[in-house]
């Protein structure tokens, strides 16, 4: 593993900063992070308003500078509306370098949301989320709300959008898995780490992709992936 592209700061609800984050990630050896923080929505884990994510642009850089890292800063919005709208602003997240998108408890959606048990209605709302939107990742899918992943999949290989294997939280079955790689989607693997010492801990997330067949040239943040795209422009 190269890259953790899903991780928190004290912008949200994580408990380093994005120095803290990029100094655990050059410690493990990595060589690309992604602080992708809680939208506003996200009441007390989320940013205090959308414009604070445009913060972390220079915190990025600065931290970059100093590790020699590929510091990246994104968000992980949430769906607050049945239409895919989410909680932050296509104005912020196109100056971002990731828009990853999940379902989380706690939040209203307009328009009626399912329950966290409503299989059809979470999956057409996260469909039409990247109907709409430009999203790079769909964070732990499965988690806390039910979605048919086979659907879900087919989805996000139309419109090249990720779906995470997340290391935190290990809500998808093998099997379930193995069915929605066979859609040719790509995956990320995320520690999801909300605390520096978590960063790059992604071993449960890659032994959860070695028990459903996923190669590692499947899982778009692995060294496989990063050298099969060498001189490549690589999907994010």
């Amino acid at each position: 593993m190269v890259a953790d592209w899903h991780t928190h700061s004290i912008f949200s609800d994580g408990l380093g900063t994005v120095r803290d984050n990029a100094r655990a990630a050059a410690a493990a050896g990595l060589e690309s992070l992604a602080v992708t923080d809680h939208g506003p929505a996200a009441a007390t884990a989320g940013v205090w308003r959308e414009e604070t994510l445009l913060r972390l642009i220079k915190r990025a850089a600065d931290a970059a500078a100093e590790t020699g890292l590929e510091v990246l800063c994104g968000v992980e919005a949430n769906v607050v509306g049945v239409d895919g709208q989410l909680d932050v602003s296509d104005e912020i997240y196109r100056r971002l370098d990731i828009l990853a998108v999940g379902l989380h408890r706690g939040l209203t959606v307009s328009g009626g949301s399912g329950t966290a048990g409503d299989r059809v209605k979470n999956t057409d709302i996260l469909v039409a989320c990247l109907t709409r939107h430009p999203v790079d990742v769909i964070t732990h899918p499965g988690h806390m709300f039910q979605v048919d992943l086979d659907a879900l999949a087919s989805a996000a290989r139309l419109t090249g959008t990720a779906l995470e294997v997340n290391s935190r939280h290990g809500a998808v079955a093998e099997q379930v898995l193995y069915e929605a790689a066979k859609h040719g989607v790509v995956f990320w693997c995320g520690s999801d780490a909300h605390h520096p010492r978590r960063v790059g801990d992604v071993q449960a997330g890659m032994s959860l992709a070695r028990r459903a067949g996923l190669t590692p040239c499947m899982v778009a943040n692995t060294k496989a992936a990063f050298e099969s795209t060498a001189g490549e422009n690589r999907e994010r």
